[in-house]
């Protein structure tokens, strides 16, 4: 695939049923392909490259039980695998896997044609029983789709800078987008929108998030807010609280480009090393 100007992004919220694969897959199937019928996805629109983003662990819920859990290559993998070849788009979403005994939240980047990358969230929500299942991941996922780079995050990660910084060396940026994927509870809804902001904002990128909605089976409650930041930290879109929406929206790299040129904060940055 070449380099593109424009990315169309297909921002999916929705409720998980709890632990329900299979009804859960079902309903996405539905919303996705609402959303690649729209109306204002008119030409030329449609010709560019496609990115549908899910939610943190959308196939199941934030439910941390093995009897839950797929191995690689399982039922929700291999959907993604489908629907990406099928639509000829790209997918990310994280899901728990089992795999040499430990849990990972590990969030896929399917390409079109069907490969992946796969990234491990780092940082479990200490707040949670995540910690006491989940293996966190110890390396940071940058991948490359249509010319564009993406650097791959889960839910909490979101409150840690320095993992999410981005980079300036040799007259380039490390990464154009942020992409988070979360199960970010309705009681922190404030910090989610503001973080949202100030992650775009400090790190000169588009950042794109996907929240779930409803009530989980351990009786959180979610509200949405899945938005997406332009690099001047101004919300060019916003799906509604509490409501099932699919957001589409199409950004543009010369924006982005144009901005950081006249507005080169990033070619002053301190220079930085993350220990893990």
């Amino acid at each position: 695939m070449q380099h593109s100007e424009h990315l169309d992004l297909h921002l999916i919220q929705f409720s998980p049923e709890w632990g329900e694969v299979d009804q859960t897959l079902k309903r996405l199937e539905t919303l996705i392909n609402s959303s690649f019928e729209r109306e204002d996805r008119a030409l030329p629109a449609s010709e560019n490259p496609q990115l549908i983003v899910l939610p943190e662990m959308f196939s199941t819920g934030f439910k941390f039980r093995k009897e839950v859990a797929e191995p690689m290559n399982g039922t929700t993998l291999q959907w993604m695998q489908k629907t990406a070849i099928s639509l000829n788009s790209a997918i990310y979403g994280s899901l728990l896997i089992l795999e040499n005994e430990k849990l990972y939240n590990r969030g896929f980047f399917v390409y079109p044609d069907g490969t992946y990358t796969y990234y491990n969230k780092r940082h479990c929500f200490v707040m949670s029983d995540e910690p006491k299942y989940i293996t966190p991941g110890n390396e940071i996922v940058t991948v490359e789709y249509a010319g564009w780079r993406l650097r791959l995050n889960i839910c909490h990660d979101l409150r840690f800078p320095v993992w999410n910084k981005n980079i300036y060396k040799n007259g380039e940026y490390d990464y154009d987008i942020l992409l988070y994927v979360a199960s970010w509870a309705e009681g922190r809804a404030s910090a989610w929108r503001m973080l949202m902001h100030a992650r775009a904002i400090e790190n000169i990128a588009y950042c794109v998030g996907v929240n779930r909605i409803g009530k989980d089976g351990d009786g959180y409650s979610y509200r949405g807010d899945s938005m997406v930041v332009d690099a001047k930290g101004t919300a060019i879109a916003m799906a509604n609280p509490n409501e099932e929406q699919t957001i589409f929206v199409s950004i543009s790299k010369s924006n982005l480009f144009e901005f950081r040129e006249k507005f080169a904060v990033g070619t002053v940055w301190d220079s930085f090393e993350i220990k893990v």
